[in-house]
């Protein structure tokens, strides 16, 4: 089965010869928070599909962490589908390190971080997060990787800022069926 991948805006026309297609979305994952400092994670960007007669699709984005509080994978209830599954929870940043990021969800949920540990990778396209700074380990966040895994929190000194990794975009991948009866049986084979 011929398979399209979207990773930006864009538009897929579907060919005249398909008879059947499925489309699956995974939202990106939010930005790393870091610890010993003020500053937020960014939250991630949704991934949508919407075809001519159907609703489509929908994947909500990851959010980004703060200094306190972990960033929240995608929901389901602002995900819309036959079927949706929430991203990886970031990890809870510490007093001393940061949190990990969530991964991102395909067919079937996210795996959450835990701590400094990022979410690792689901399925075929869902990405693992980026992993958060430990106690001692200063510098910038590590980022998420494709699809929708979620940025890693940095850790700083007294002295300077680091800025929280970026969460991985995310995508929309199209799964099409060539109806191939028109044809005659030798180019079937």
């Amino acid at each position: 089965m011929p398979i399209k991948l979207i990773t930006s805006t864009g538009t897929w026309r579907c060919p005249n010869w398909v008879s059947s297609v499925t489309v699956e979305c995974i939202g990106g994952g939010g930005g790393g928070a870091y610890a010993g400092g003020t500053g937020n994670g960014s939250n991630g960007n949704v991934s949508w599909f919407k075809s001519n007669d159907a609703n489509g699709c929908v994947a909500a984005p990851g959010s980004g962490g703060t200094t306190t509080a972990k960033g929240a994978g995608g929901t389901t209830a602002n995900s819309q589908g036959d079927t949706a599954y929430k991203g990886g929870e970031g990890g809870t940043p510490g007093s001393s390190k940061s949190g990990g990021g969530g991964g991102g969800a395909y067919q079937a949920a996210g795996n959450d971080a835990s701590v400094d540990t990022a979410g690792t990778a689901k399925g075929a396209y869902g990405g693992a997060g980026g992993a958060g700074r430990a106690s001692g380990s200063y510098g910038n966040g590590n980022i998420g990787l494709v699809y929708g895994g979620g940025g890693g929190g940095a850790n700083r000194t007294i002295i300077t800022n680091r800025s929280g990794g970026n969460g991985k975009q995310g995508i929309v991948i199209i799964t099409y069926n060539p109806d191939l009866s028109p044809f005659p049986s030798a180019l079937k084979s």
